[in-house]
């Protein structure tokens, strides 16, 4: 019997938008067309056009982000606007995000604290920890300091050091997750990292690659093919 294929949804970054965020992974997502459906959808804020897409796409279309960063109280809103979006257009198997898509997928997580709404998720090229900081922040406040361990990393936040935490969180080392870096060349390589040290690192259940290209999804068939046996190695399809 043929199996369902996977449910995954799929968060831009910060000033792109769901067309563009489909015809970059376009490649990939053909070569993974026999395990999994992939449902893209834009972010609630207007947002200029990202620097890495202006090559690439035209400056006439609408981009959006996910929160402002400049404004904490946007990140809640936000995951409360895309939990409503999951329940309606789920249920989904996992999520594969962008740059701050990442940071949103994240928070996501850690605000339900529930496997059954993401089991694996692909963080490409993971930026803006704000919102998974803002996450670790408001759960510390509310003193939910239950078994998941929710209030691993607040002692960070509290820092002035942005981008790394101090141990991995209990929950997100749970999940399977895979992680594409940019390599030096990624201005947000340090927030990217600390996404996977979050995830558990080298003991979590995690599988890493630096492609060393920047702050961009690769387009080389090398590349796709990388990422396409991380992506089935992570989600446990062959």
């Amino acid at each position: 019997m043929d199996r369902k294929p996977l449910r995954v949804l799929c968060l831009h970054g910060r000033g792109g938008n769901a067309e563009a965020f489909e015809m970059q992974t376009g490649l990939l997502r053909k070569r993974l067309s026999d395990i999994a459906e992939f449902d893209f959808i834009n972010g609630r804020m207007l947002w200029p056009q990202a620097k890495e897409l202006r090559l690439f796409f035209s400056p006439e279309m609408i981009y959006y982000a996910h929160y402002d960063p400049g404004a904490p109280e946007t990140i809640h809103e936000s995951e409360t606007l895309m939990l409503n979006t999951v329940k309606e257009k789920g249920p989904y198997d996992g999520v594969m995000a962008f740059s701050q898509g990442c940071s949103m997928a994240a928070a996501l997580m850690l605000r339900l604290l529930e496997k059954s709404m993401f089991r694996f998720a692909i963080f490409l090229c993971g930026s803006g920890v704000d919102g998974v900081k803002d996450t670790l922040k408001r759960q510390a406040q509310r003193g939910n300091d239950d078994k998941n361990n929710i209030k691993t990393g607040v002692k960070e936040v509290e820092s002035k050091s942005p981008g790394l935490w101090p141990t991995p969180n209990d929950f997100l080392s749970s999940i399977s997750t895979m992680h594409v870096l940019g390599g030096e060349q990624d201005p947000w390589i340090d927030e990217g990292r600390a996404l996977y040290e979050l995830c558990g690192g080298e003991a979590g259940n995690t599988r890493i690659w630096d492609h060393g290209q920047g702050h961009q999804i690769p387009l080389s068939m090398m590349a796709t093919r990388k990422m396409e046996t991380l992506f089935r190695e992570t989600v446990d399809r062959k």
